[in-house]
């Protein structure tokens, strides 16, 4: 049974670069139900963003790790170090005008028994509301723009890093930004100072890419040999919870053990050294099981693997042809 996350503290600091400052808070975030929910609606889809990629600190050079180290001996430095980390953000931002602003929130929280760190930036977002002006013609309702909307609690949070205060082992979801001139993630390389790893969702679709570049390569773009790996990647996620490189090289080419061993040496060369992949199975799925197939005379069919069982048939003819039979149509709409 999944536990709940418990939060413990939080504070909120402004960073908002029309300002000229960071506005710091100096105590913490009055604890309420609501703003507990909330923080903690956030926390839980960051921990199932498909995007989370995981990190560990560069410890060199590197004020960010001394604070949060200092914060996870004592709590009672939360208000101070936070202030700090929020300066280095902030920092950062008036030097780089493409980094949105933000209020930066830090919470402490407690999940499976282990104490973390969420950093979470809100960066702001345009919203609508209603205003009421009374005046001597009338009281008069309008609608007015404002610029420093939160994202409610259907949508995500754009940046941020969810850090165990044990082990260290970093968590983070952020986007590029472009810094002198060219598009960087900023919040790891200048902020976190950290080296992270793939996403699980870049990951499946950077092994879905290298094996398809295999297929070109080496087999034509053989459709059935495209097929076969899909559902022996989707047969491998369901019965060992990983991708069993090997045991799905010997499921499609069964007995060709030439191509077995040119697959096994290209696959390791895109960076697959590791014979078992690990990544969460809803991520395989989303990957793996949709199909597109594309004709050479522009004809495209969107479909998963599943549906492509049931509802398509490819037949090779004597020419060299593909002929393809499209199966069980309840119904036709033109768009």
């Amino acid at each position: 049974m999944e536990q709940e996350i418990k939060i413990k503290k939080a504070i909120m600091h402004i960073l908002d670069a029309n300002v000229g400052m960071p506005i710091l808070s100096n105590v913490v975030h009055p604890s309420t139900e609501d703003i507990h929910e909330f923080l903690e609606n956030h926390i839980t889809k960051m921990l199932k963003d498909q995007n989370l990629k995981p990190a560990t600190f560069n410890r060199e050079e590197n004020p960010v790790v001394g604070y949060i180290e200092e914060l996870a001996a004592e709590e009672h430095t939360f208000i101070h170090y936070t202030g700090e980390m929020a300066k280095q953000i902030y920092n950062i931002m008036i030097k780089n005008v493409d980094i949105p602003s933000a209020d930066l929130v830090f919470t402490i929280f407690e999940w499976e028994q282990q104490p973390y760190l969420a950093i979470l930036k809100f960066n702001y977002r345009y919203s609508y509301i209603h205003y009421t002006e009374d005046s001597e013609e009338g009281r008069m309702n309008s609608i007015i723009k404002q610029k420093t909307a939160l994202p409610n609690d259907s949508q995500k949070v754009d940046e941020g890093a969810i850090i165990n205060l044990e082990t260290f082992h970093i968590q983070l979801i952020e986007k590029e930004y472009e810094i002198n001139g060219e598009k960087q993630f900023y919040f790891s390389k200048l902020f976190l100072k950290c080296n992270n790893r793939q996403s699980d969702l870049q990951k499946a679709k950077s092994f879905k890419k290298a094996t398809e570049i295999f297929n070109k390569k080496f087999c034509n773009q053989d459709i059935q040999i495209s097929d076969e790996f899909g559902k022996e990647i989707l047969k491998s996620i369901d019965e060992s919870g990983n991708i069993d490189i090997p045991k799905i090289t010997e499921k499609v080419f069964q007995d060709n053990q030439e191509m077995k061993d040119i697959y096994m040496e290209h696959i390791e060369k895109a960076g697959f050294v590791e014979e078992h992949v690990e990544l969460k199975e809803e991520v395989v799925r989303k990957v793996f099981n949709k199909r597109k197939i594309k004709t050479d005379n522009g004809i495209e069919i969107n479909l998963s693997l599943e549906q492509e069982n049931d509802n398509l048939e490819l037949v090779n003819n004597y020419d060299g042809t593909i002929t393809i039979i499209i199966k069980n149509i309840n119904s036709i709409s033109y768009k």
